[in-house]
C-alpha cells in the first residue's frame, strides 16, 4: 500500500492527530522507533478495519524545539519545523526576565523568528522590564487584551504565514489567546483526547491550530523553567543576539565571553552597549549547559 504525507498536530505518546489533505485524523505509530512531536512531517498508510492511520516515517525536520532536563541532560523535543517563537508575557504574574531570555536564545539557535505579546494589556499597558529590554534588541512587541479584543488583529498579522510556538509561564493568558484567535479549540482538545484514549487532554500536550491567512499556532503547556538544548558546537553567543557584532572582534576564535583575554564581548559589558544583566543570563546559561552535552532524546 502507497505511503501518503501528512502533518502531525498533536501527539501524546504512540498516538495522536494528523492532517492530511485538509482533513484531520487518529493516528498510531508503527514500531517503536518512532517518535514524533507537534509539527513534524510524516509518512502514513491506512489501516483495514480501523480509523487510525498507521504512521510509517517522519520527514527530515527543518529545525527542533528541545528542553533540556538538567538533572538527566536528556533532550525533550516539543515541536518541529517551526518558523517563529513567540513569548507571552503579562504583568500578573510579572515576567521572569531569565525565561524570557532563553526563549530568544532557542529562536536564535533554531534560526526562526522571536517576538513578545504583552497580554493582559487592560491592567498595565506600558511595557517595561525585561520585555522592553527586548524589544530594544528589536524583538517585535505587541500588546493585547482578550477582555478588551486590543491587539488581536495585530497579533494575527504577526502570526500570518508562520509556524508559531506560543510559549509563557503559567497564568500569562496563553489559553485566552488562542481561545479569541481561534473557533473550535474545545473540539481540538477533543480530537486528542479521542486519538489518545486518555478521556481527558493532558496538560503536557502541544497541540497545533490553524486559520487563515496560512496561520498555524502550537500551544505549549505553562512553564516555570525552560532550558533551551544548545550543544557546545551551536555556540551559546548565538542566542544573544547584541554579542554577534562584538564576538568577531575577540582576540581568541574560540572566546567564551567569561573570563579570557582581549574579549570584546566583556568590554562591550563594560562600555555598556551590552546589557550587564543579559550578560549575566548569558553566564547563568552557559554554567548550566556546561554541565554536560545533551543526550539525544530516546
Amino acid at each position: 500500500m502507497k505511503d501518503r504525507p501528512g502533518l502531525v498536530v498533536a501527539a501524546h505518546g504512540r498516538r495522536g492527530v494528523l492532517e492530511a489533505d485538509g482533513r484531520r485524523h487518529p493516528f498510531i505509530l508503527k514500531g517503536r522507533g518512532l517518535r514524533v512531536v507537534c509539527g513534524d512531517r510524516v509518512r502514513f498508510e491506512a489501516r483495514a478495519g480501523s480509523e487510525a492511520l498507521l504512521v510509517t516515517a517522519i520527514e527530515p525536520r527543518s529545525n527542533a524545539l528541545a528542553r533540556l532536563h538538567t538533572r538527566t541532560r536528556r533532550e525533550e523535543v516539543i515541536a518541529a519545523n517551526i518558523s517563529q517563537l513567540i513569548a507571552v508575557c503579562a504583568p500578573q504574574p510579572g515576567p521572569d526576565p531569565f525565561l524570557l531570555d532563553r526563549y530568544a536564545c532557542a529562536a536564535e539557535v533554531l534560526g526562526c523568528r522571536f517576538a513578545l505579546v504583552w497580554n493582559k494589556g487592560d491592567l498595565e499597558r506600558q511595557v517595561a522590564g525585561s520585555p522592553a529590554e527586548l524589544a530594544g534588541l528589536g524583538y517585535p512587541l505587541l500588546v493585547t487584551s482578550t477582555l478588551t479584543g486590543d491587539g488581536l488583529d495585530e497579533l494575527a498579522g504577526q502570526l500570518a504565514g508562520q509556524t508559531t510556538v506560543l510559549a509563557g509561564q503559567s497564568g500569562v493568558g496563553k489559553s485566552s489567546l488562542v481561545n479569541a484567535l481561534f473557533a473550535g479549540t474545545d473540539a481540538a482538545v477533543g480530537e486528542l483526547s479521542a486519538a489518545t484514549a486518555t478521556g481527558t487532554h493532558t496538560t503536557t500536550a502541544v497541540v497545533m491550530y490553524s486559520r487563515e491567512p496560512g496561520i498555524r499556532l502550537l500551544d505549549t503547556p505553562g512553564v516555570r523553567q525552560f532550558l533551551p538544548s544548545v550543544r557546545s558546537d551551536q555556540h551559546l553567543y548565538r542566542g544573544f543576539r547584541e554579542m554577534y557584532g562584538p564576538a568577531a572582534d575577540c582576540r581568541f576564535s574560540n572566546c567564551r565571553h567569561t573570563h579570557e583575554p582581549g574579549c570584546a564581548v566583556r568590554a562591550s559589558v563594560a562600555a555598556g552597549s551590552i546589557s550587564a544583566r543579559r550578560y549575566a543570563s548569558y553566564c547563568q546559561l552557559l554554567a548550566t549547559l556546561d554541565d554536560g552535552e545533551p543526550r539525544p532524546a530516546r
